[in-house]
């Protein structure tokens, strides 16, 4: 496969009028200062193939932005154009942004196409890997960077499964001391194998950390000390003797508790009589009270009904008085009113008729004598009116003072009622309080004969008690020194339980030293599987270096480096002249490297690819090999625009 020809429109660095439109040859070389598309186009062709980049990431942020960093819409196409098996094909991918139909933005889509036919991703992808290989490959041969820039053991790993021409399982079966790793090998690779091992033997790290077998064979001395410590040092034959002899002891002790025991019933019995006799008397006392507080409690509450009942008084009292002074203040003021109604009627009693009333007020001339005589009789109908009006108002306030007067003398024989049966109840509270005072609040009841009685009684049994005062403290005595003696017996069942101590922590002891061999045994099997890991590893190392080899032209590769030791370690350096590329190879000898690596992987694939080489400048024209494949190589020069042109080979 070659690539013919290359169209971007909108892929970064080209957008707007700078699109990139150009064609490829077997020889290209793209050059031009820093910034004008050369890591572009290589990013397009890694892209358009599915291939990720040197460092295993898949190629994203194709859009293009402005100087603030705002990305610019638009659809994004990459074209190229490829000729396989002589036939030119046209691969585009076209990046659009999907919006749905309320116009919101929803993500980004990719379209695919072959010769300008709409394809899915996966049969895109299907006919990549028929014309040529899958992408991982893919990357391989197109880019040495992708092995490069990886680790020597992911290297080894791609490097075998590309090259290597003998199995895990042909390689047991070659060499019969590898036989035991044929069934482990099919749980992982060897270095999960090895690391599997090394996490057995040394454990893990960090907080979430566990502990390897070397450290728990360390832990066990400690734990031993640690169960060695519980041991007490006891002797069985002493104890027994002891336990016996305080047995016997509180056998006698019992013995004679149990001999007290019958007149000890008898100090009992005395005992409570007393006890019952003592609660007779506070019987007497508790009635006493009880009598005595129901006495006051009766007459409490007839003090109560009295008091009630004077209050009812009192409060009849207040209002007859009331009443009679409000029935005076009535009176005064309808006096008042009468006095008024007297002035009114002599003012109208007196009133004469106006004669100037019987002259026209506009003409001056008199009324005629009928007018005037109507005008005298309206006048004296008026007054006499007024007067009959002023009269029964002087009689109604008559009327209502003699009512009054009449009501205040009945309030008065009321009063009077009131006052006297008043008087009666504050007599009546006053010989009930005398009464209340006269009932003591405590009640004597120790002059009584029933009283005197029981008391008597009591000193009797007080006086037979005393004869067994000397067996009670004897009692006390023998009870006390039987705690002792019962305790002093637990004290030598924990020293005996000790023993039973001493044989548990000889049995861990026992345990652990077990442990230990178990543990030791484990680490010398998985030590022998690792140490046989790595003789396989570096067989296989071995067996693998000329079946790569023989794919290289201008380097050689090497799976092992010396130590100063004298040992030596597994690697993967790409030889040229004696040097390592990770280390003091040249620039131009770098480039060389690179693009044997490519062709390489593409003769062990079958196939031909474009192989992309980075930073040419350092690179004779001249030592540019004869490959079959296509070399498009990118040079930074001192040109302000982009150059793609092709290289003739001057070999």
């Amino acid at each position: 496969m070659r690539i013919k020809h290359i169209f971007l429109q909108n892929f970064c660095k080209f957008y707007g009028y700078n699109t990139l439109d150009t064609d490829i040859y077997d020889r290209t070389e793209i050059s031009g200062a820093n910034e004008t598309g050369k890591s572009t186009i290589k990013r397009a062709i890694q892209h358009i193939f599915g291939c990720r980049d040197e460092n295993g990431k898949e190629i994203s942020g194709i859009r293009p932005h402005d100087k603030d960093g705002n990305d610019i819409d638009g659809d994004i196409t990459e074209m190229v154009t490829v000729e396989v098996d002589g036939e030119e094909k046209v691969l585009k991918k076209v990046c659009r942004k999907n919006y749905n139909k309320k116009g919101e933005f929803t993500g980004n889509v990719t379209d695919y196409y072959i010769n300008d036919i709409p394809k899915k991703q996966a049969d895109f992808d299907s006919f990549l890997e028929e014309c040529a290989c899958d992408k991982n490959r893919f990357s391989l041969c197109i880019n040495a960077m992708t092995l490069l820039l990886k680790g020597g053991t992911e290297q080894r790993a791609i490097l075998a499964e590309t090259f290597g021409k003998h199995s895990n399982d042909d390689i047991c079966d070659m060499y019969t001391e590898f036989a035991p790793l044929k069934s482990v090998l099919h749980d992982g690779t060897v270095d999960e194998l090895k690391k599997r091992c090394n996490t057995q033997l040394y454990g893990t790290s960090g907080r979430n950390g566990s502990k390897g077998l070397q450290d728990q064979l360390d832990d066990i001395p400690t734990r031993i000390d640690e169960v060695s410590k519980r041991r007490e040092d006891i002797d069985l034959a002493e104890l027994e003797l002891q336990k016996n002899a305080l047995l016997e002891k509180l056998t006698d002790n019992i013995e004679q508790q149990n001999d007290n025991q019958k007149r000890m019933t008898e100090y009992d019995n005395l005992s409570d009589g007393i006890l019952e006799l003592k609660i007779k008397l506070g019987d007497l006392e508790h009635e006493a009270y009880e009598a005595n507080a129901t006495k006051r409690e009766k007459l409490n509450e007839l003090l109560s009904a009295v008091k009630e009942d004077a209050h009812v008084l009192d409060g009849k009292i207040n209002n007859a008085v009331r009443t009679i002074e409000i029935q005076k203040e009535d009176i005064e003021d309808f006096k008042k009113k009468k006095e008024e109604q007297k002035v009114l009627w002599q003012n109208a009693k007196s009133r004469m008729f106006d004669e100037s009333t019987l002259v026209c007020s506009y003409c001056g001339q008199e009324y005629p004598a009928e007018k005037k005589e109507q005008l005298r009789t309206e006048f004296e109908a008026h007054k006499a009116e007024e007067l009959t009006k002023i009269t029964e108002n002087g009689t109604k306030f008559a009327e209502e003072i003699e009512r009054l007067s009449e009501n205040i003398s009945e309030v008065n024989v009321i009063l009077e009622g009131l006052n006297t049966e008043r008087n009666a109840k504050a007599s009546e509270i006053m010989k009930l309080e005398e009464q209340l005072k006269d009932i003591p609040a405590k009640v004597d009841v120790s002059g009584t004969d029933e009283y005197k009685a029981i008391q008597s009684q009591i000193a009797e049994k007080e006086f037979a008690m005393n004869r067994y005062a000397d067996m009670q403290s004897m009692r006390i005595e023998l009870k006390c020194a039987e705690e002792e003696i019962r305790s002093d017996i637990e004290q030598v069942n924990k020293k005996l339980a000790s023993v039973s101590i001493n044989e548990s922590v000889d049995k861990r002891i026992t345990e652990l030293e077990q442990e230990r061999k178990n543990i030791a045994q484990r680490i010398t099997d998985v030590q022998a599987q690792l140490d046989l890991l790595k003789k396989f590893s570096r067989k296989k190392n071995e067996l693998l270096e000329p079946d790569v080899n023989k794919y290289l032209e201008f380097c050689h590769v090497k799976m092992f480096r010396p130590l100063v030791n004298g040992d030596t370690e597994e690697c993967c350096d790409f030889i040229y002249k004696g040097e390592p590329y990770s280390r003091n190879m040249n620039h131009g000898a770098r480039i060389l490297t690179e693009i044997d690596i490519c062709n390489a992987f593409q003769k062990r694939c079958g196939v031909e690819l474009p192989i992309m080489v980075d930073d040419t400048e350092s690179l004779d024209p001249w030592k540019i090999p004869d490959v079959d494949s296509q070399l498009i190589m990118f040079r930074r020069s001192d040109d302000a625009s982009l150059k793609v042109e092709e290289v003739k080979n001057e070999q």
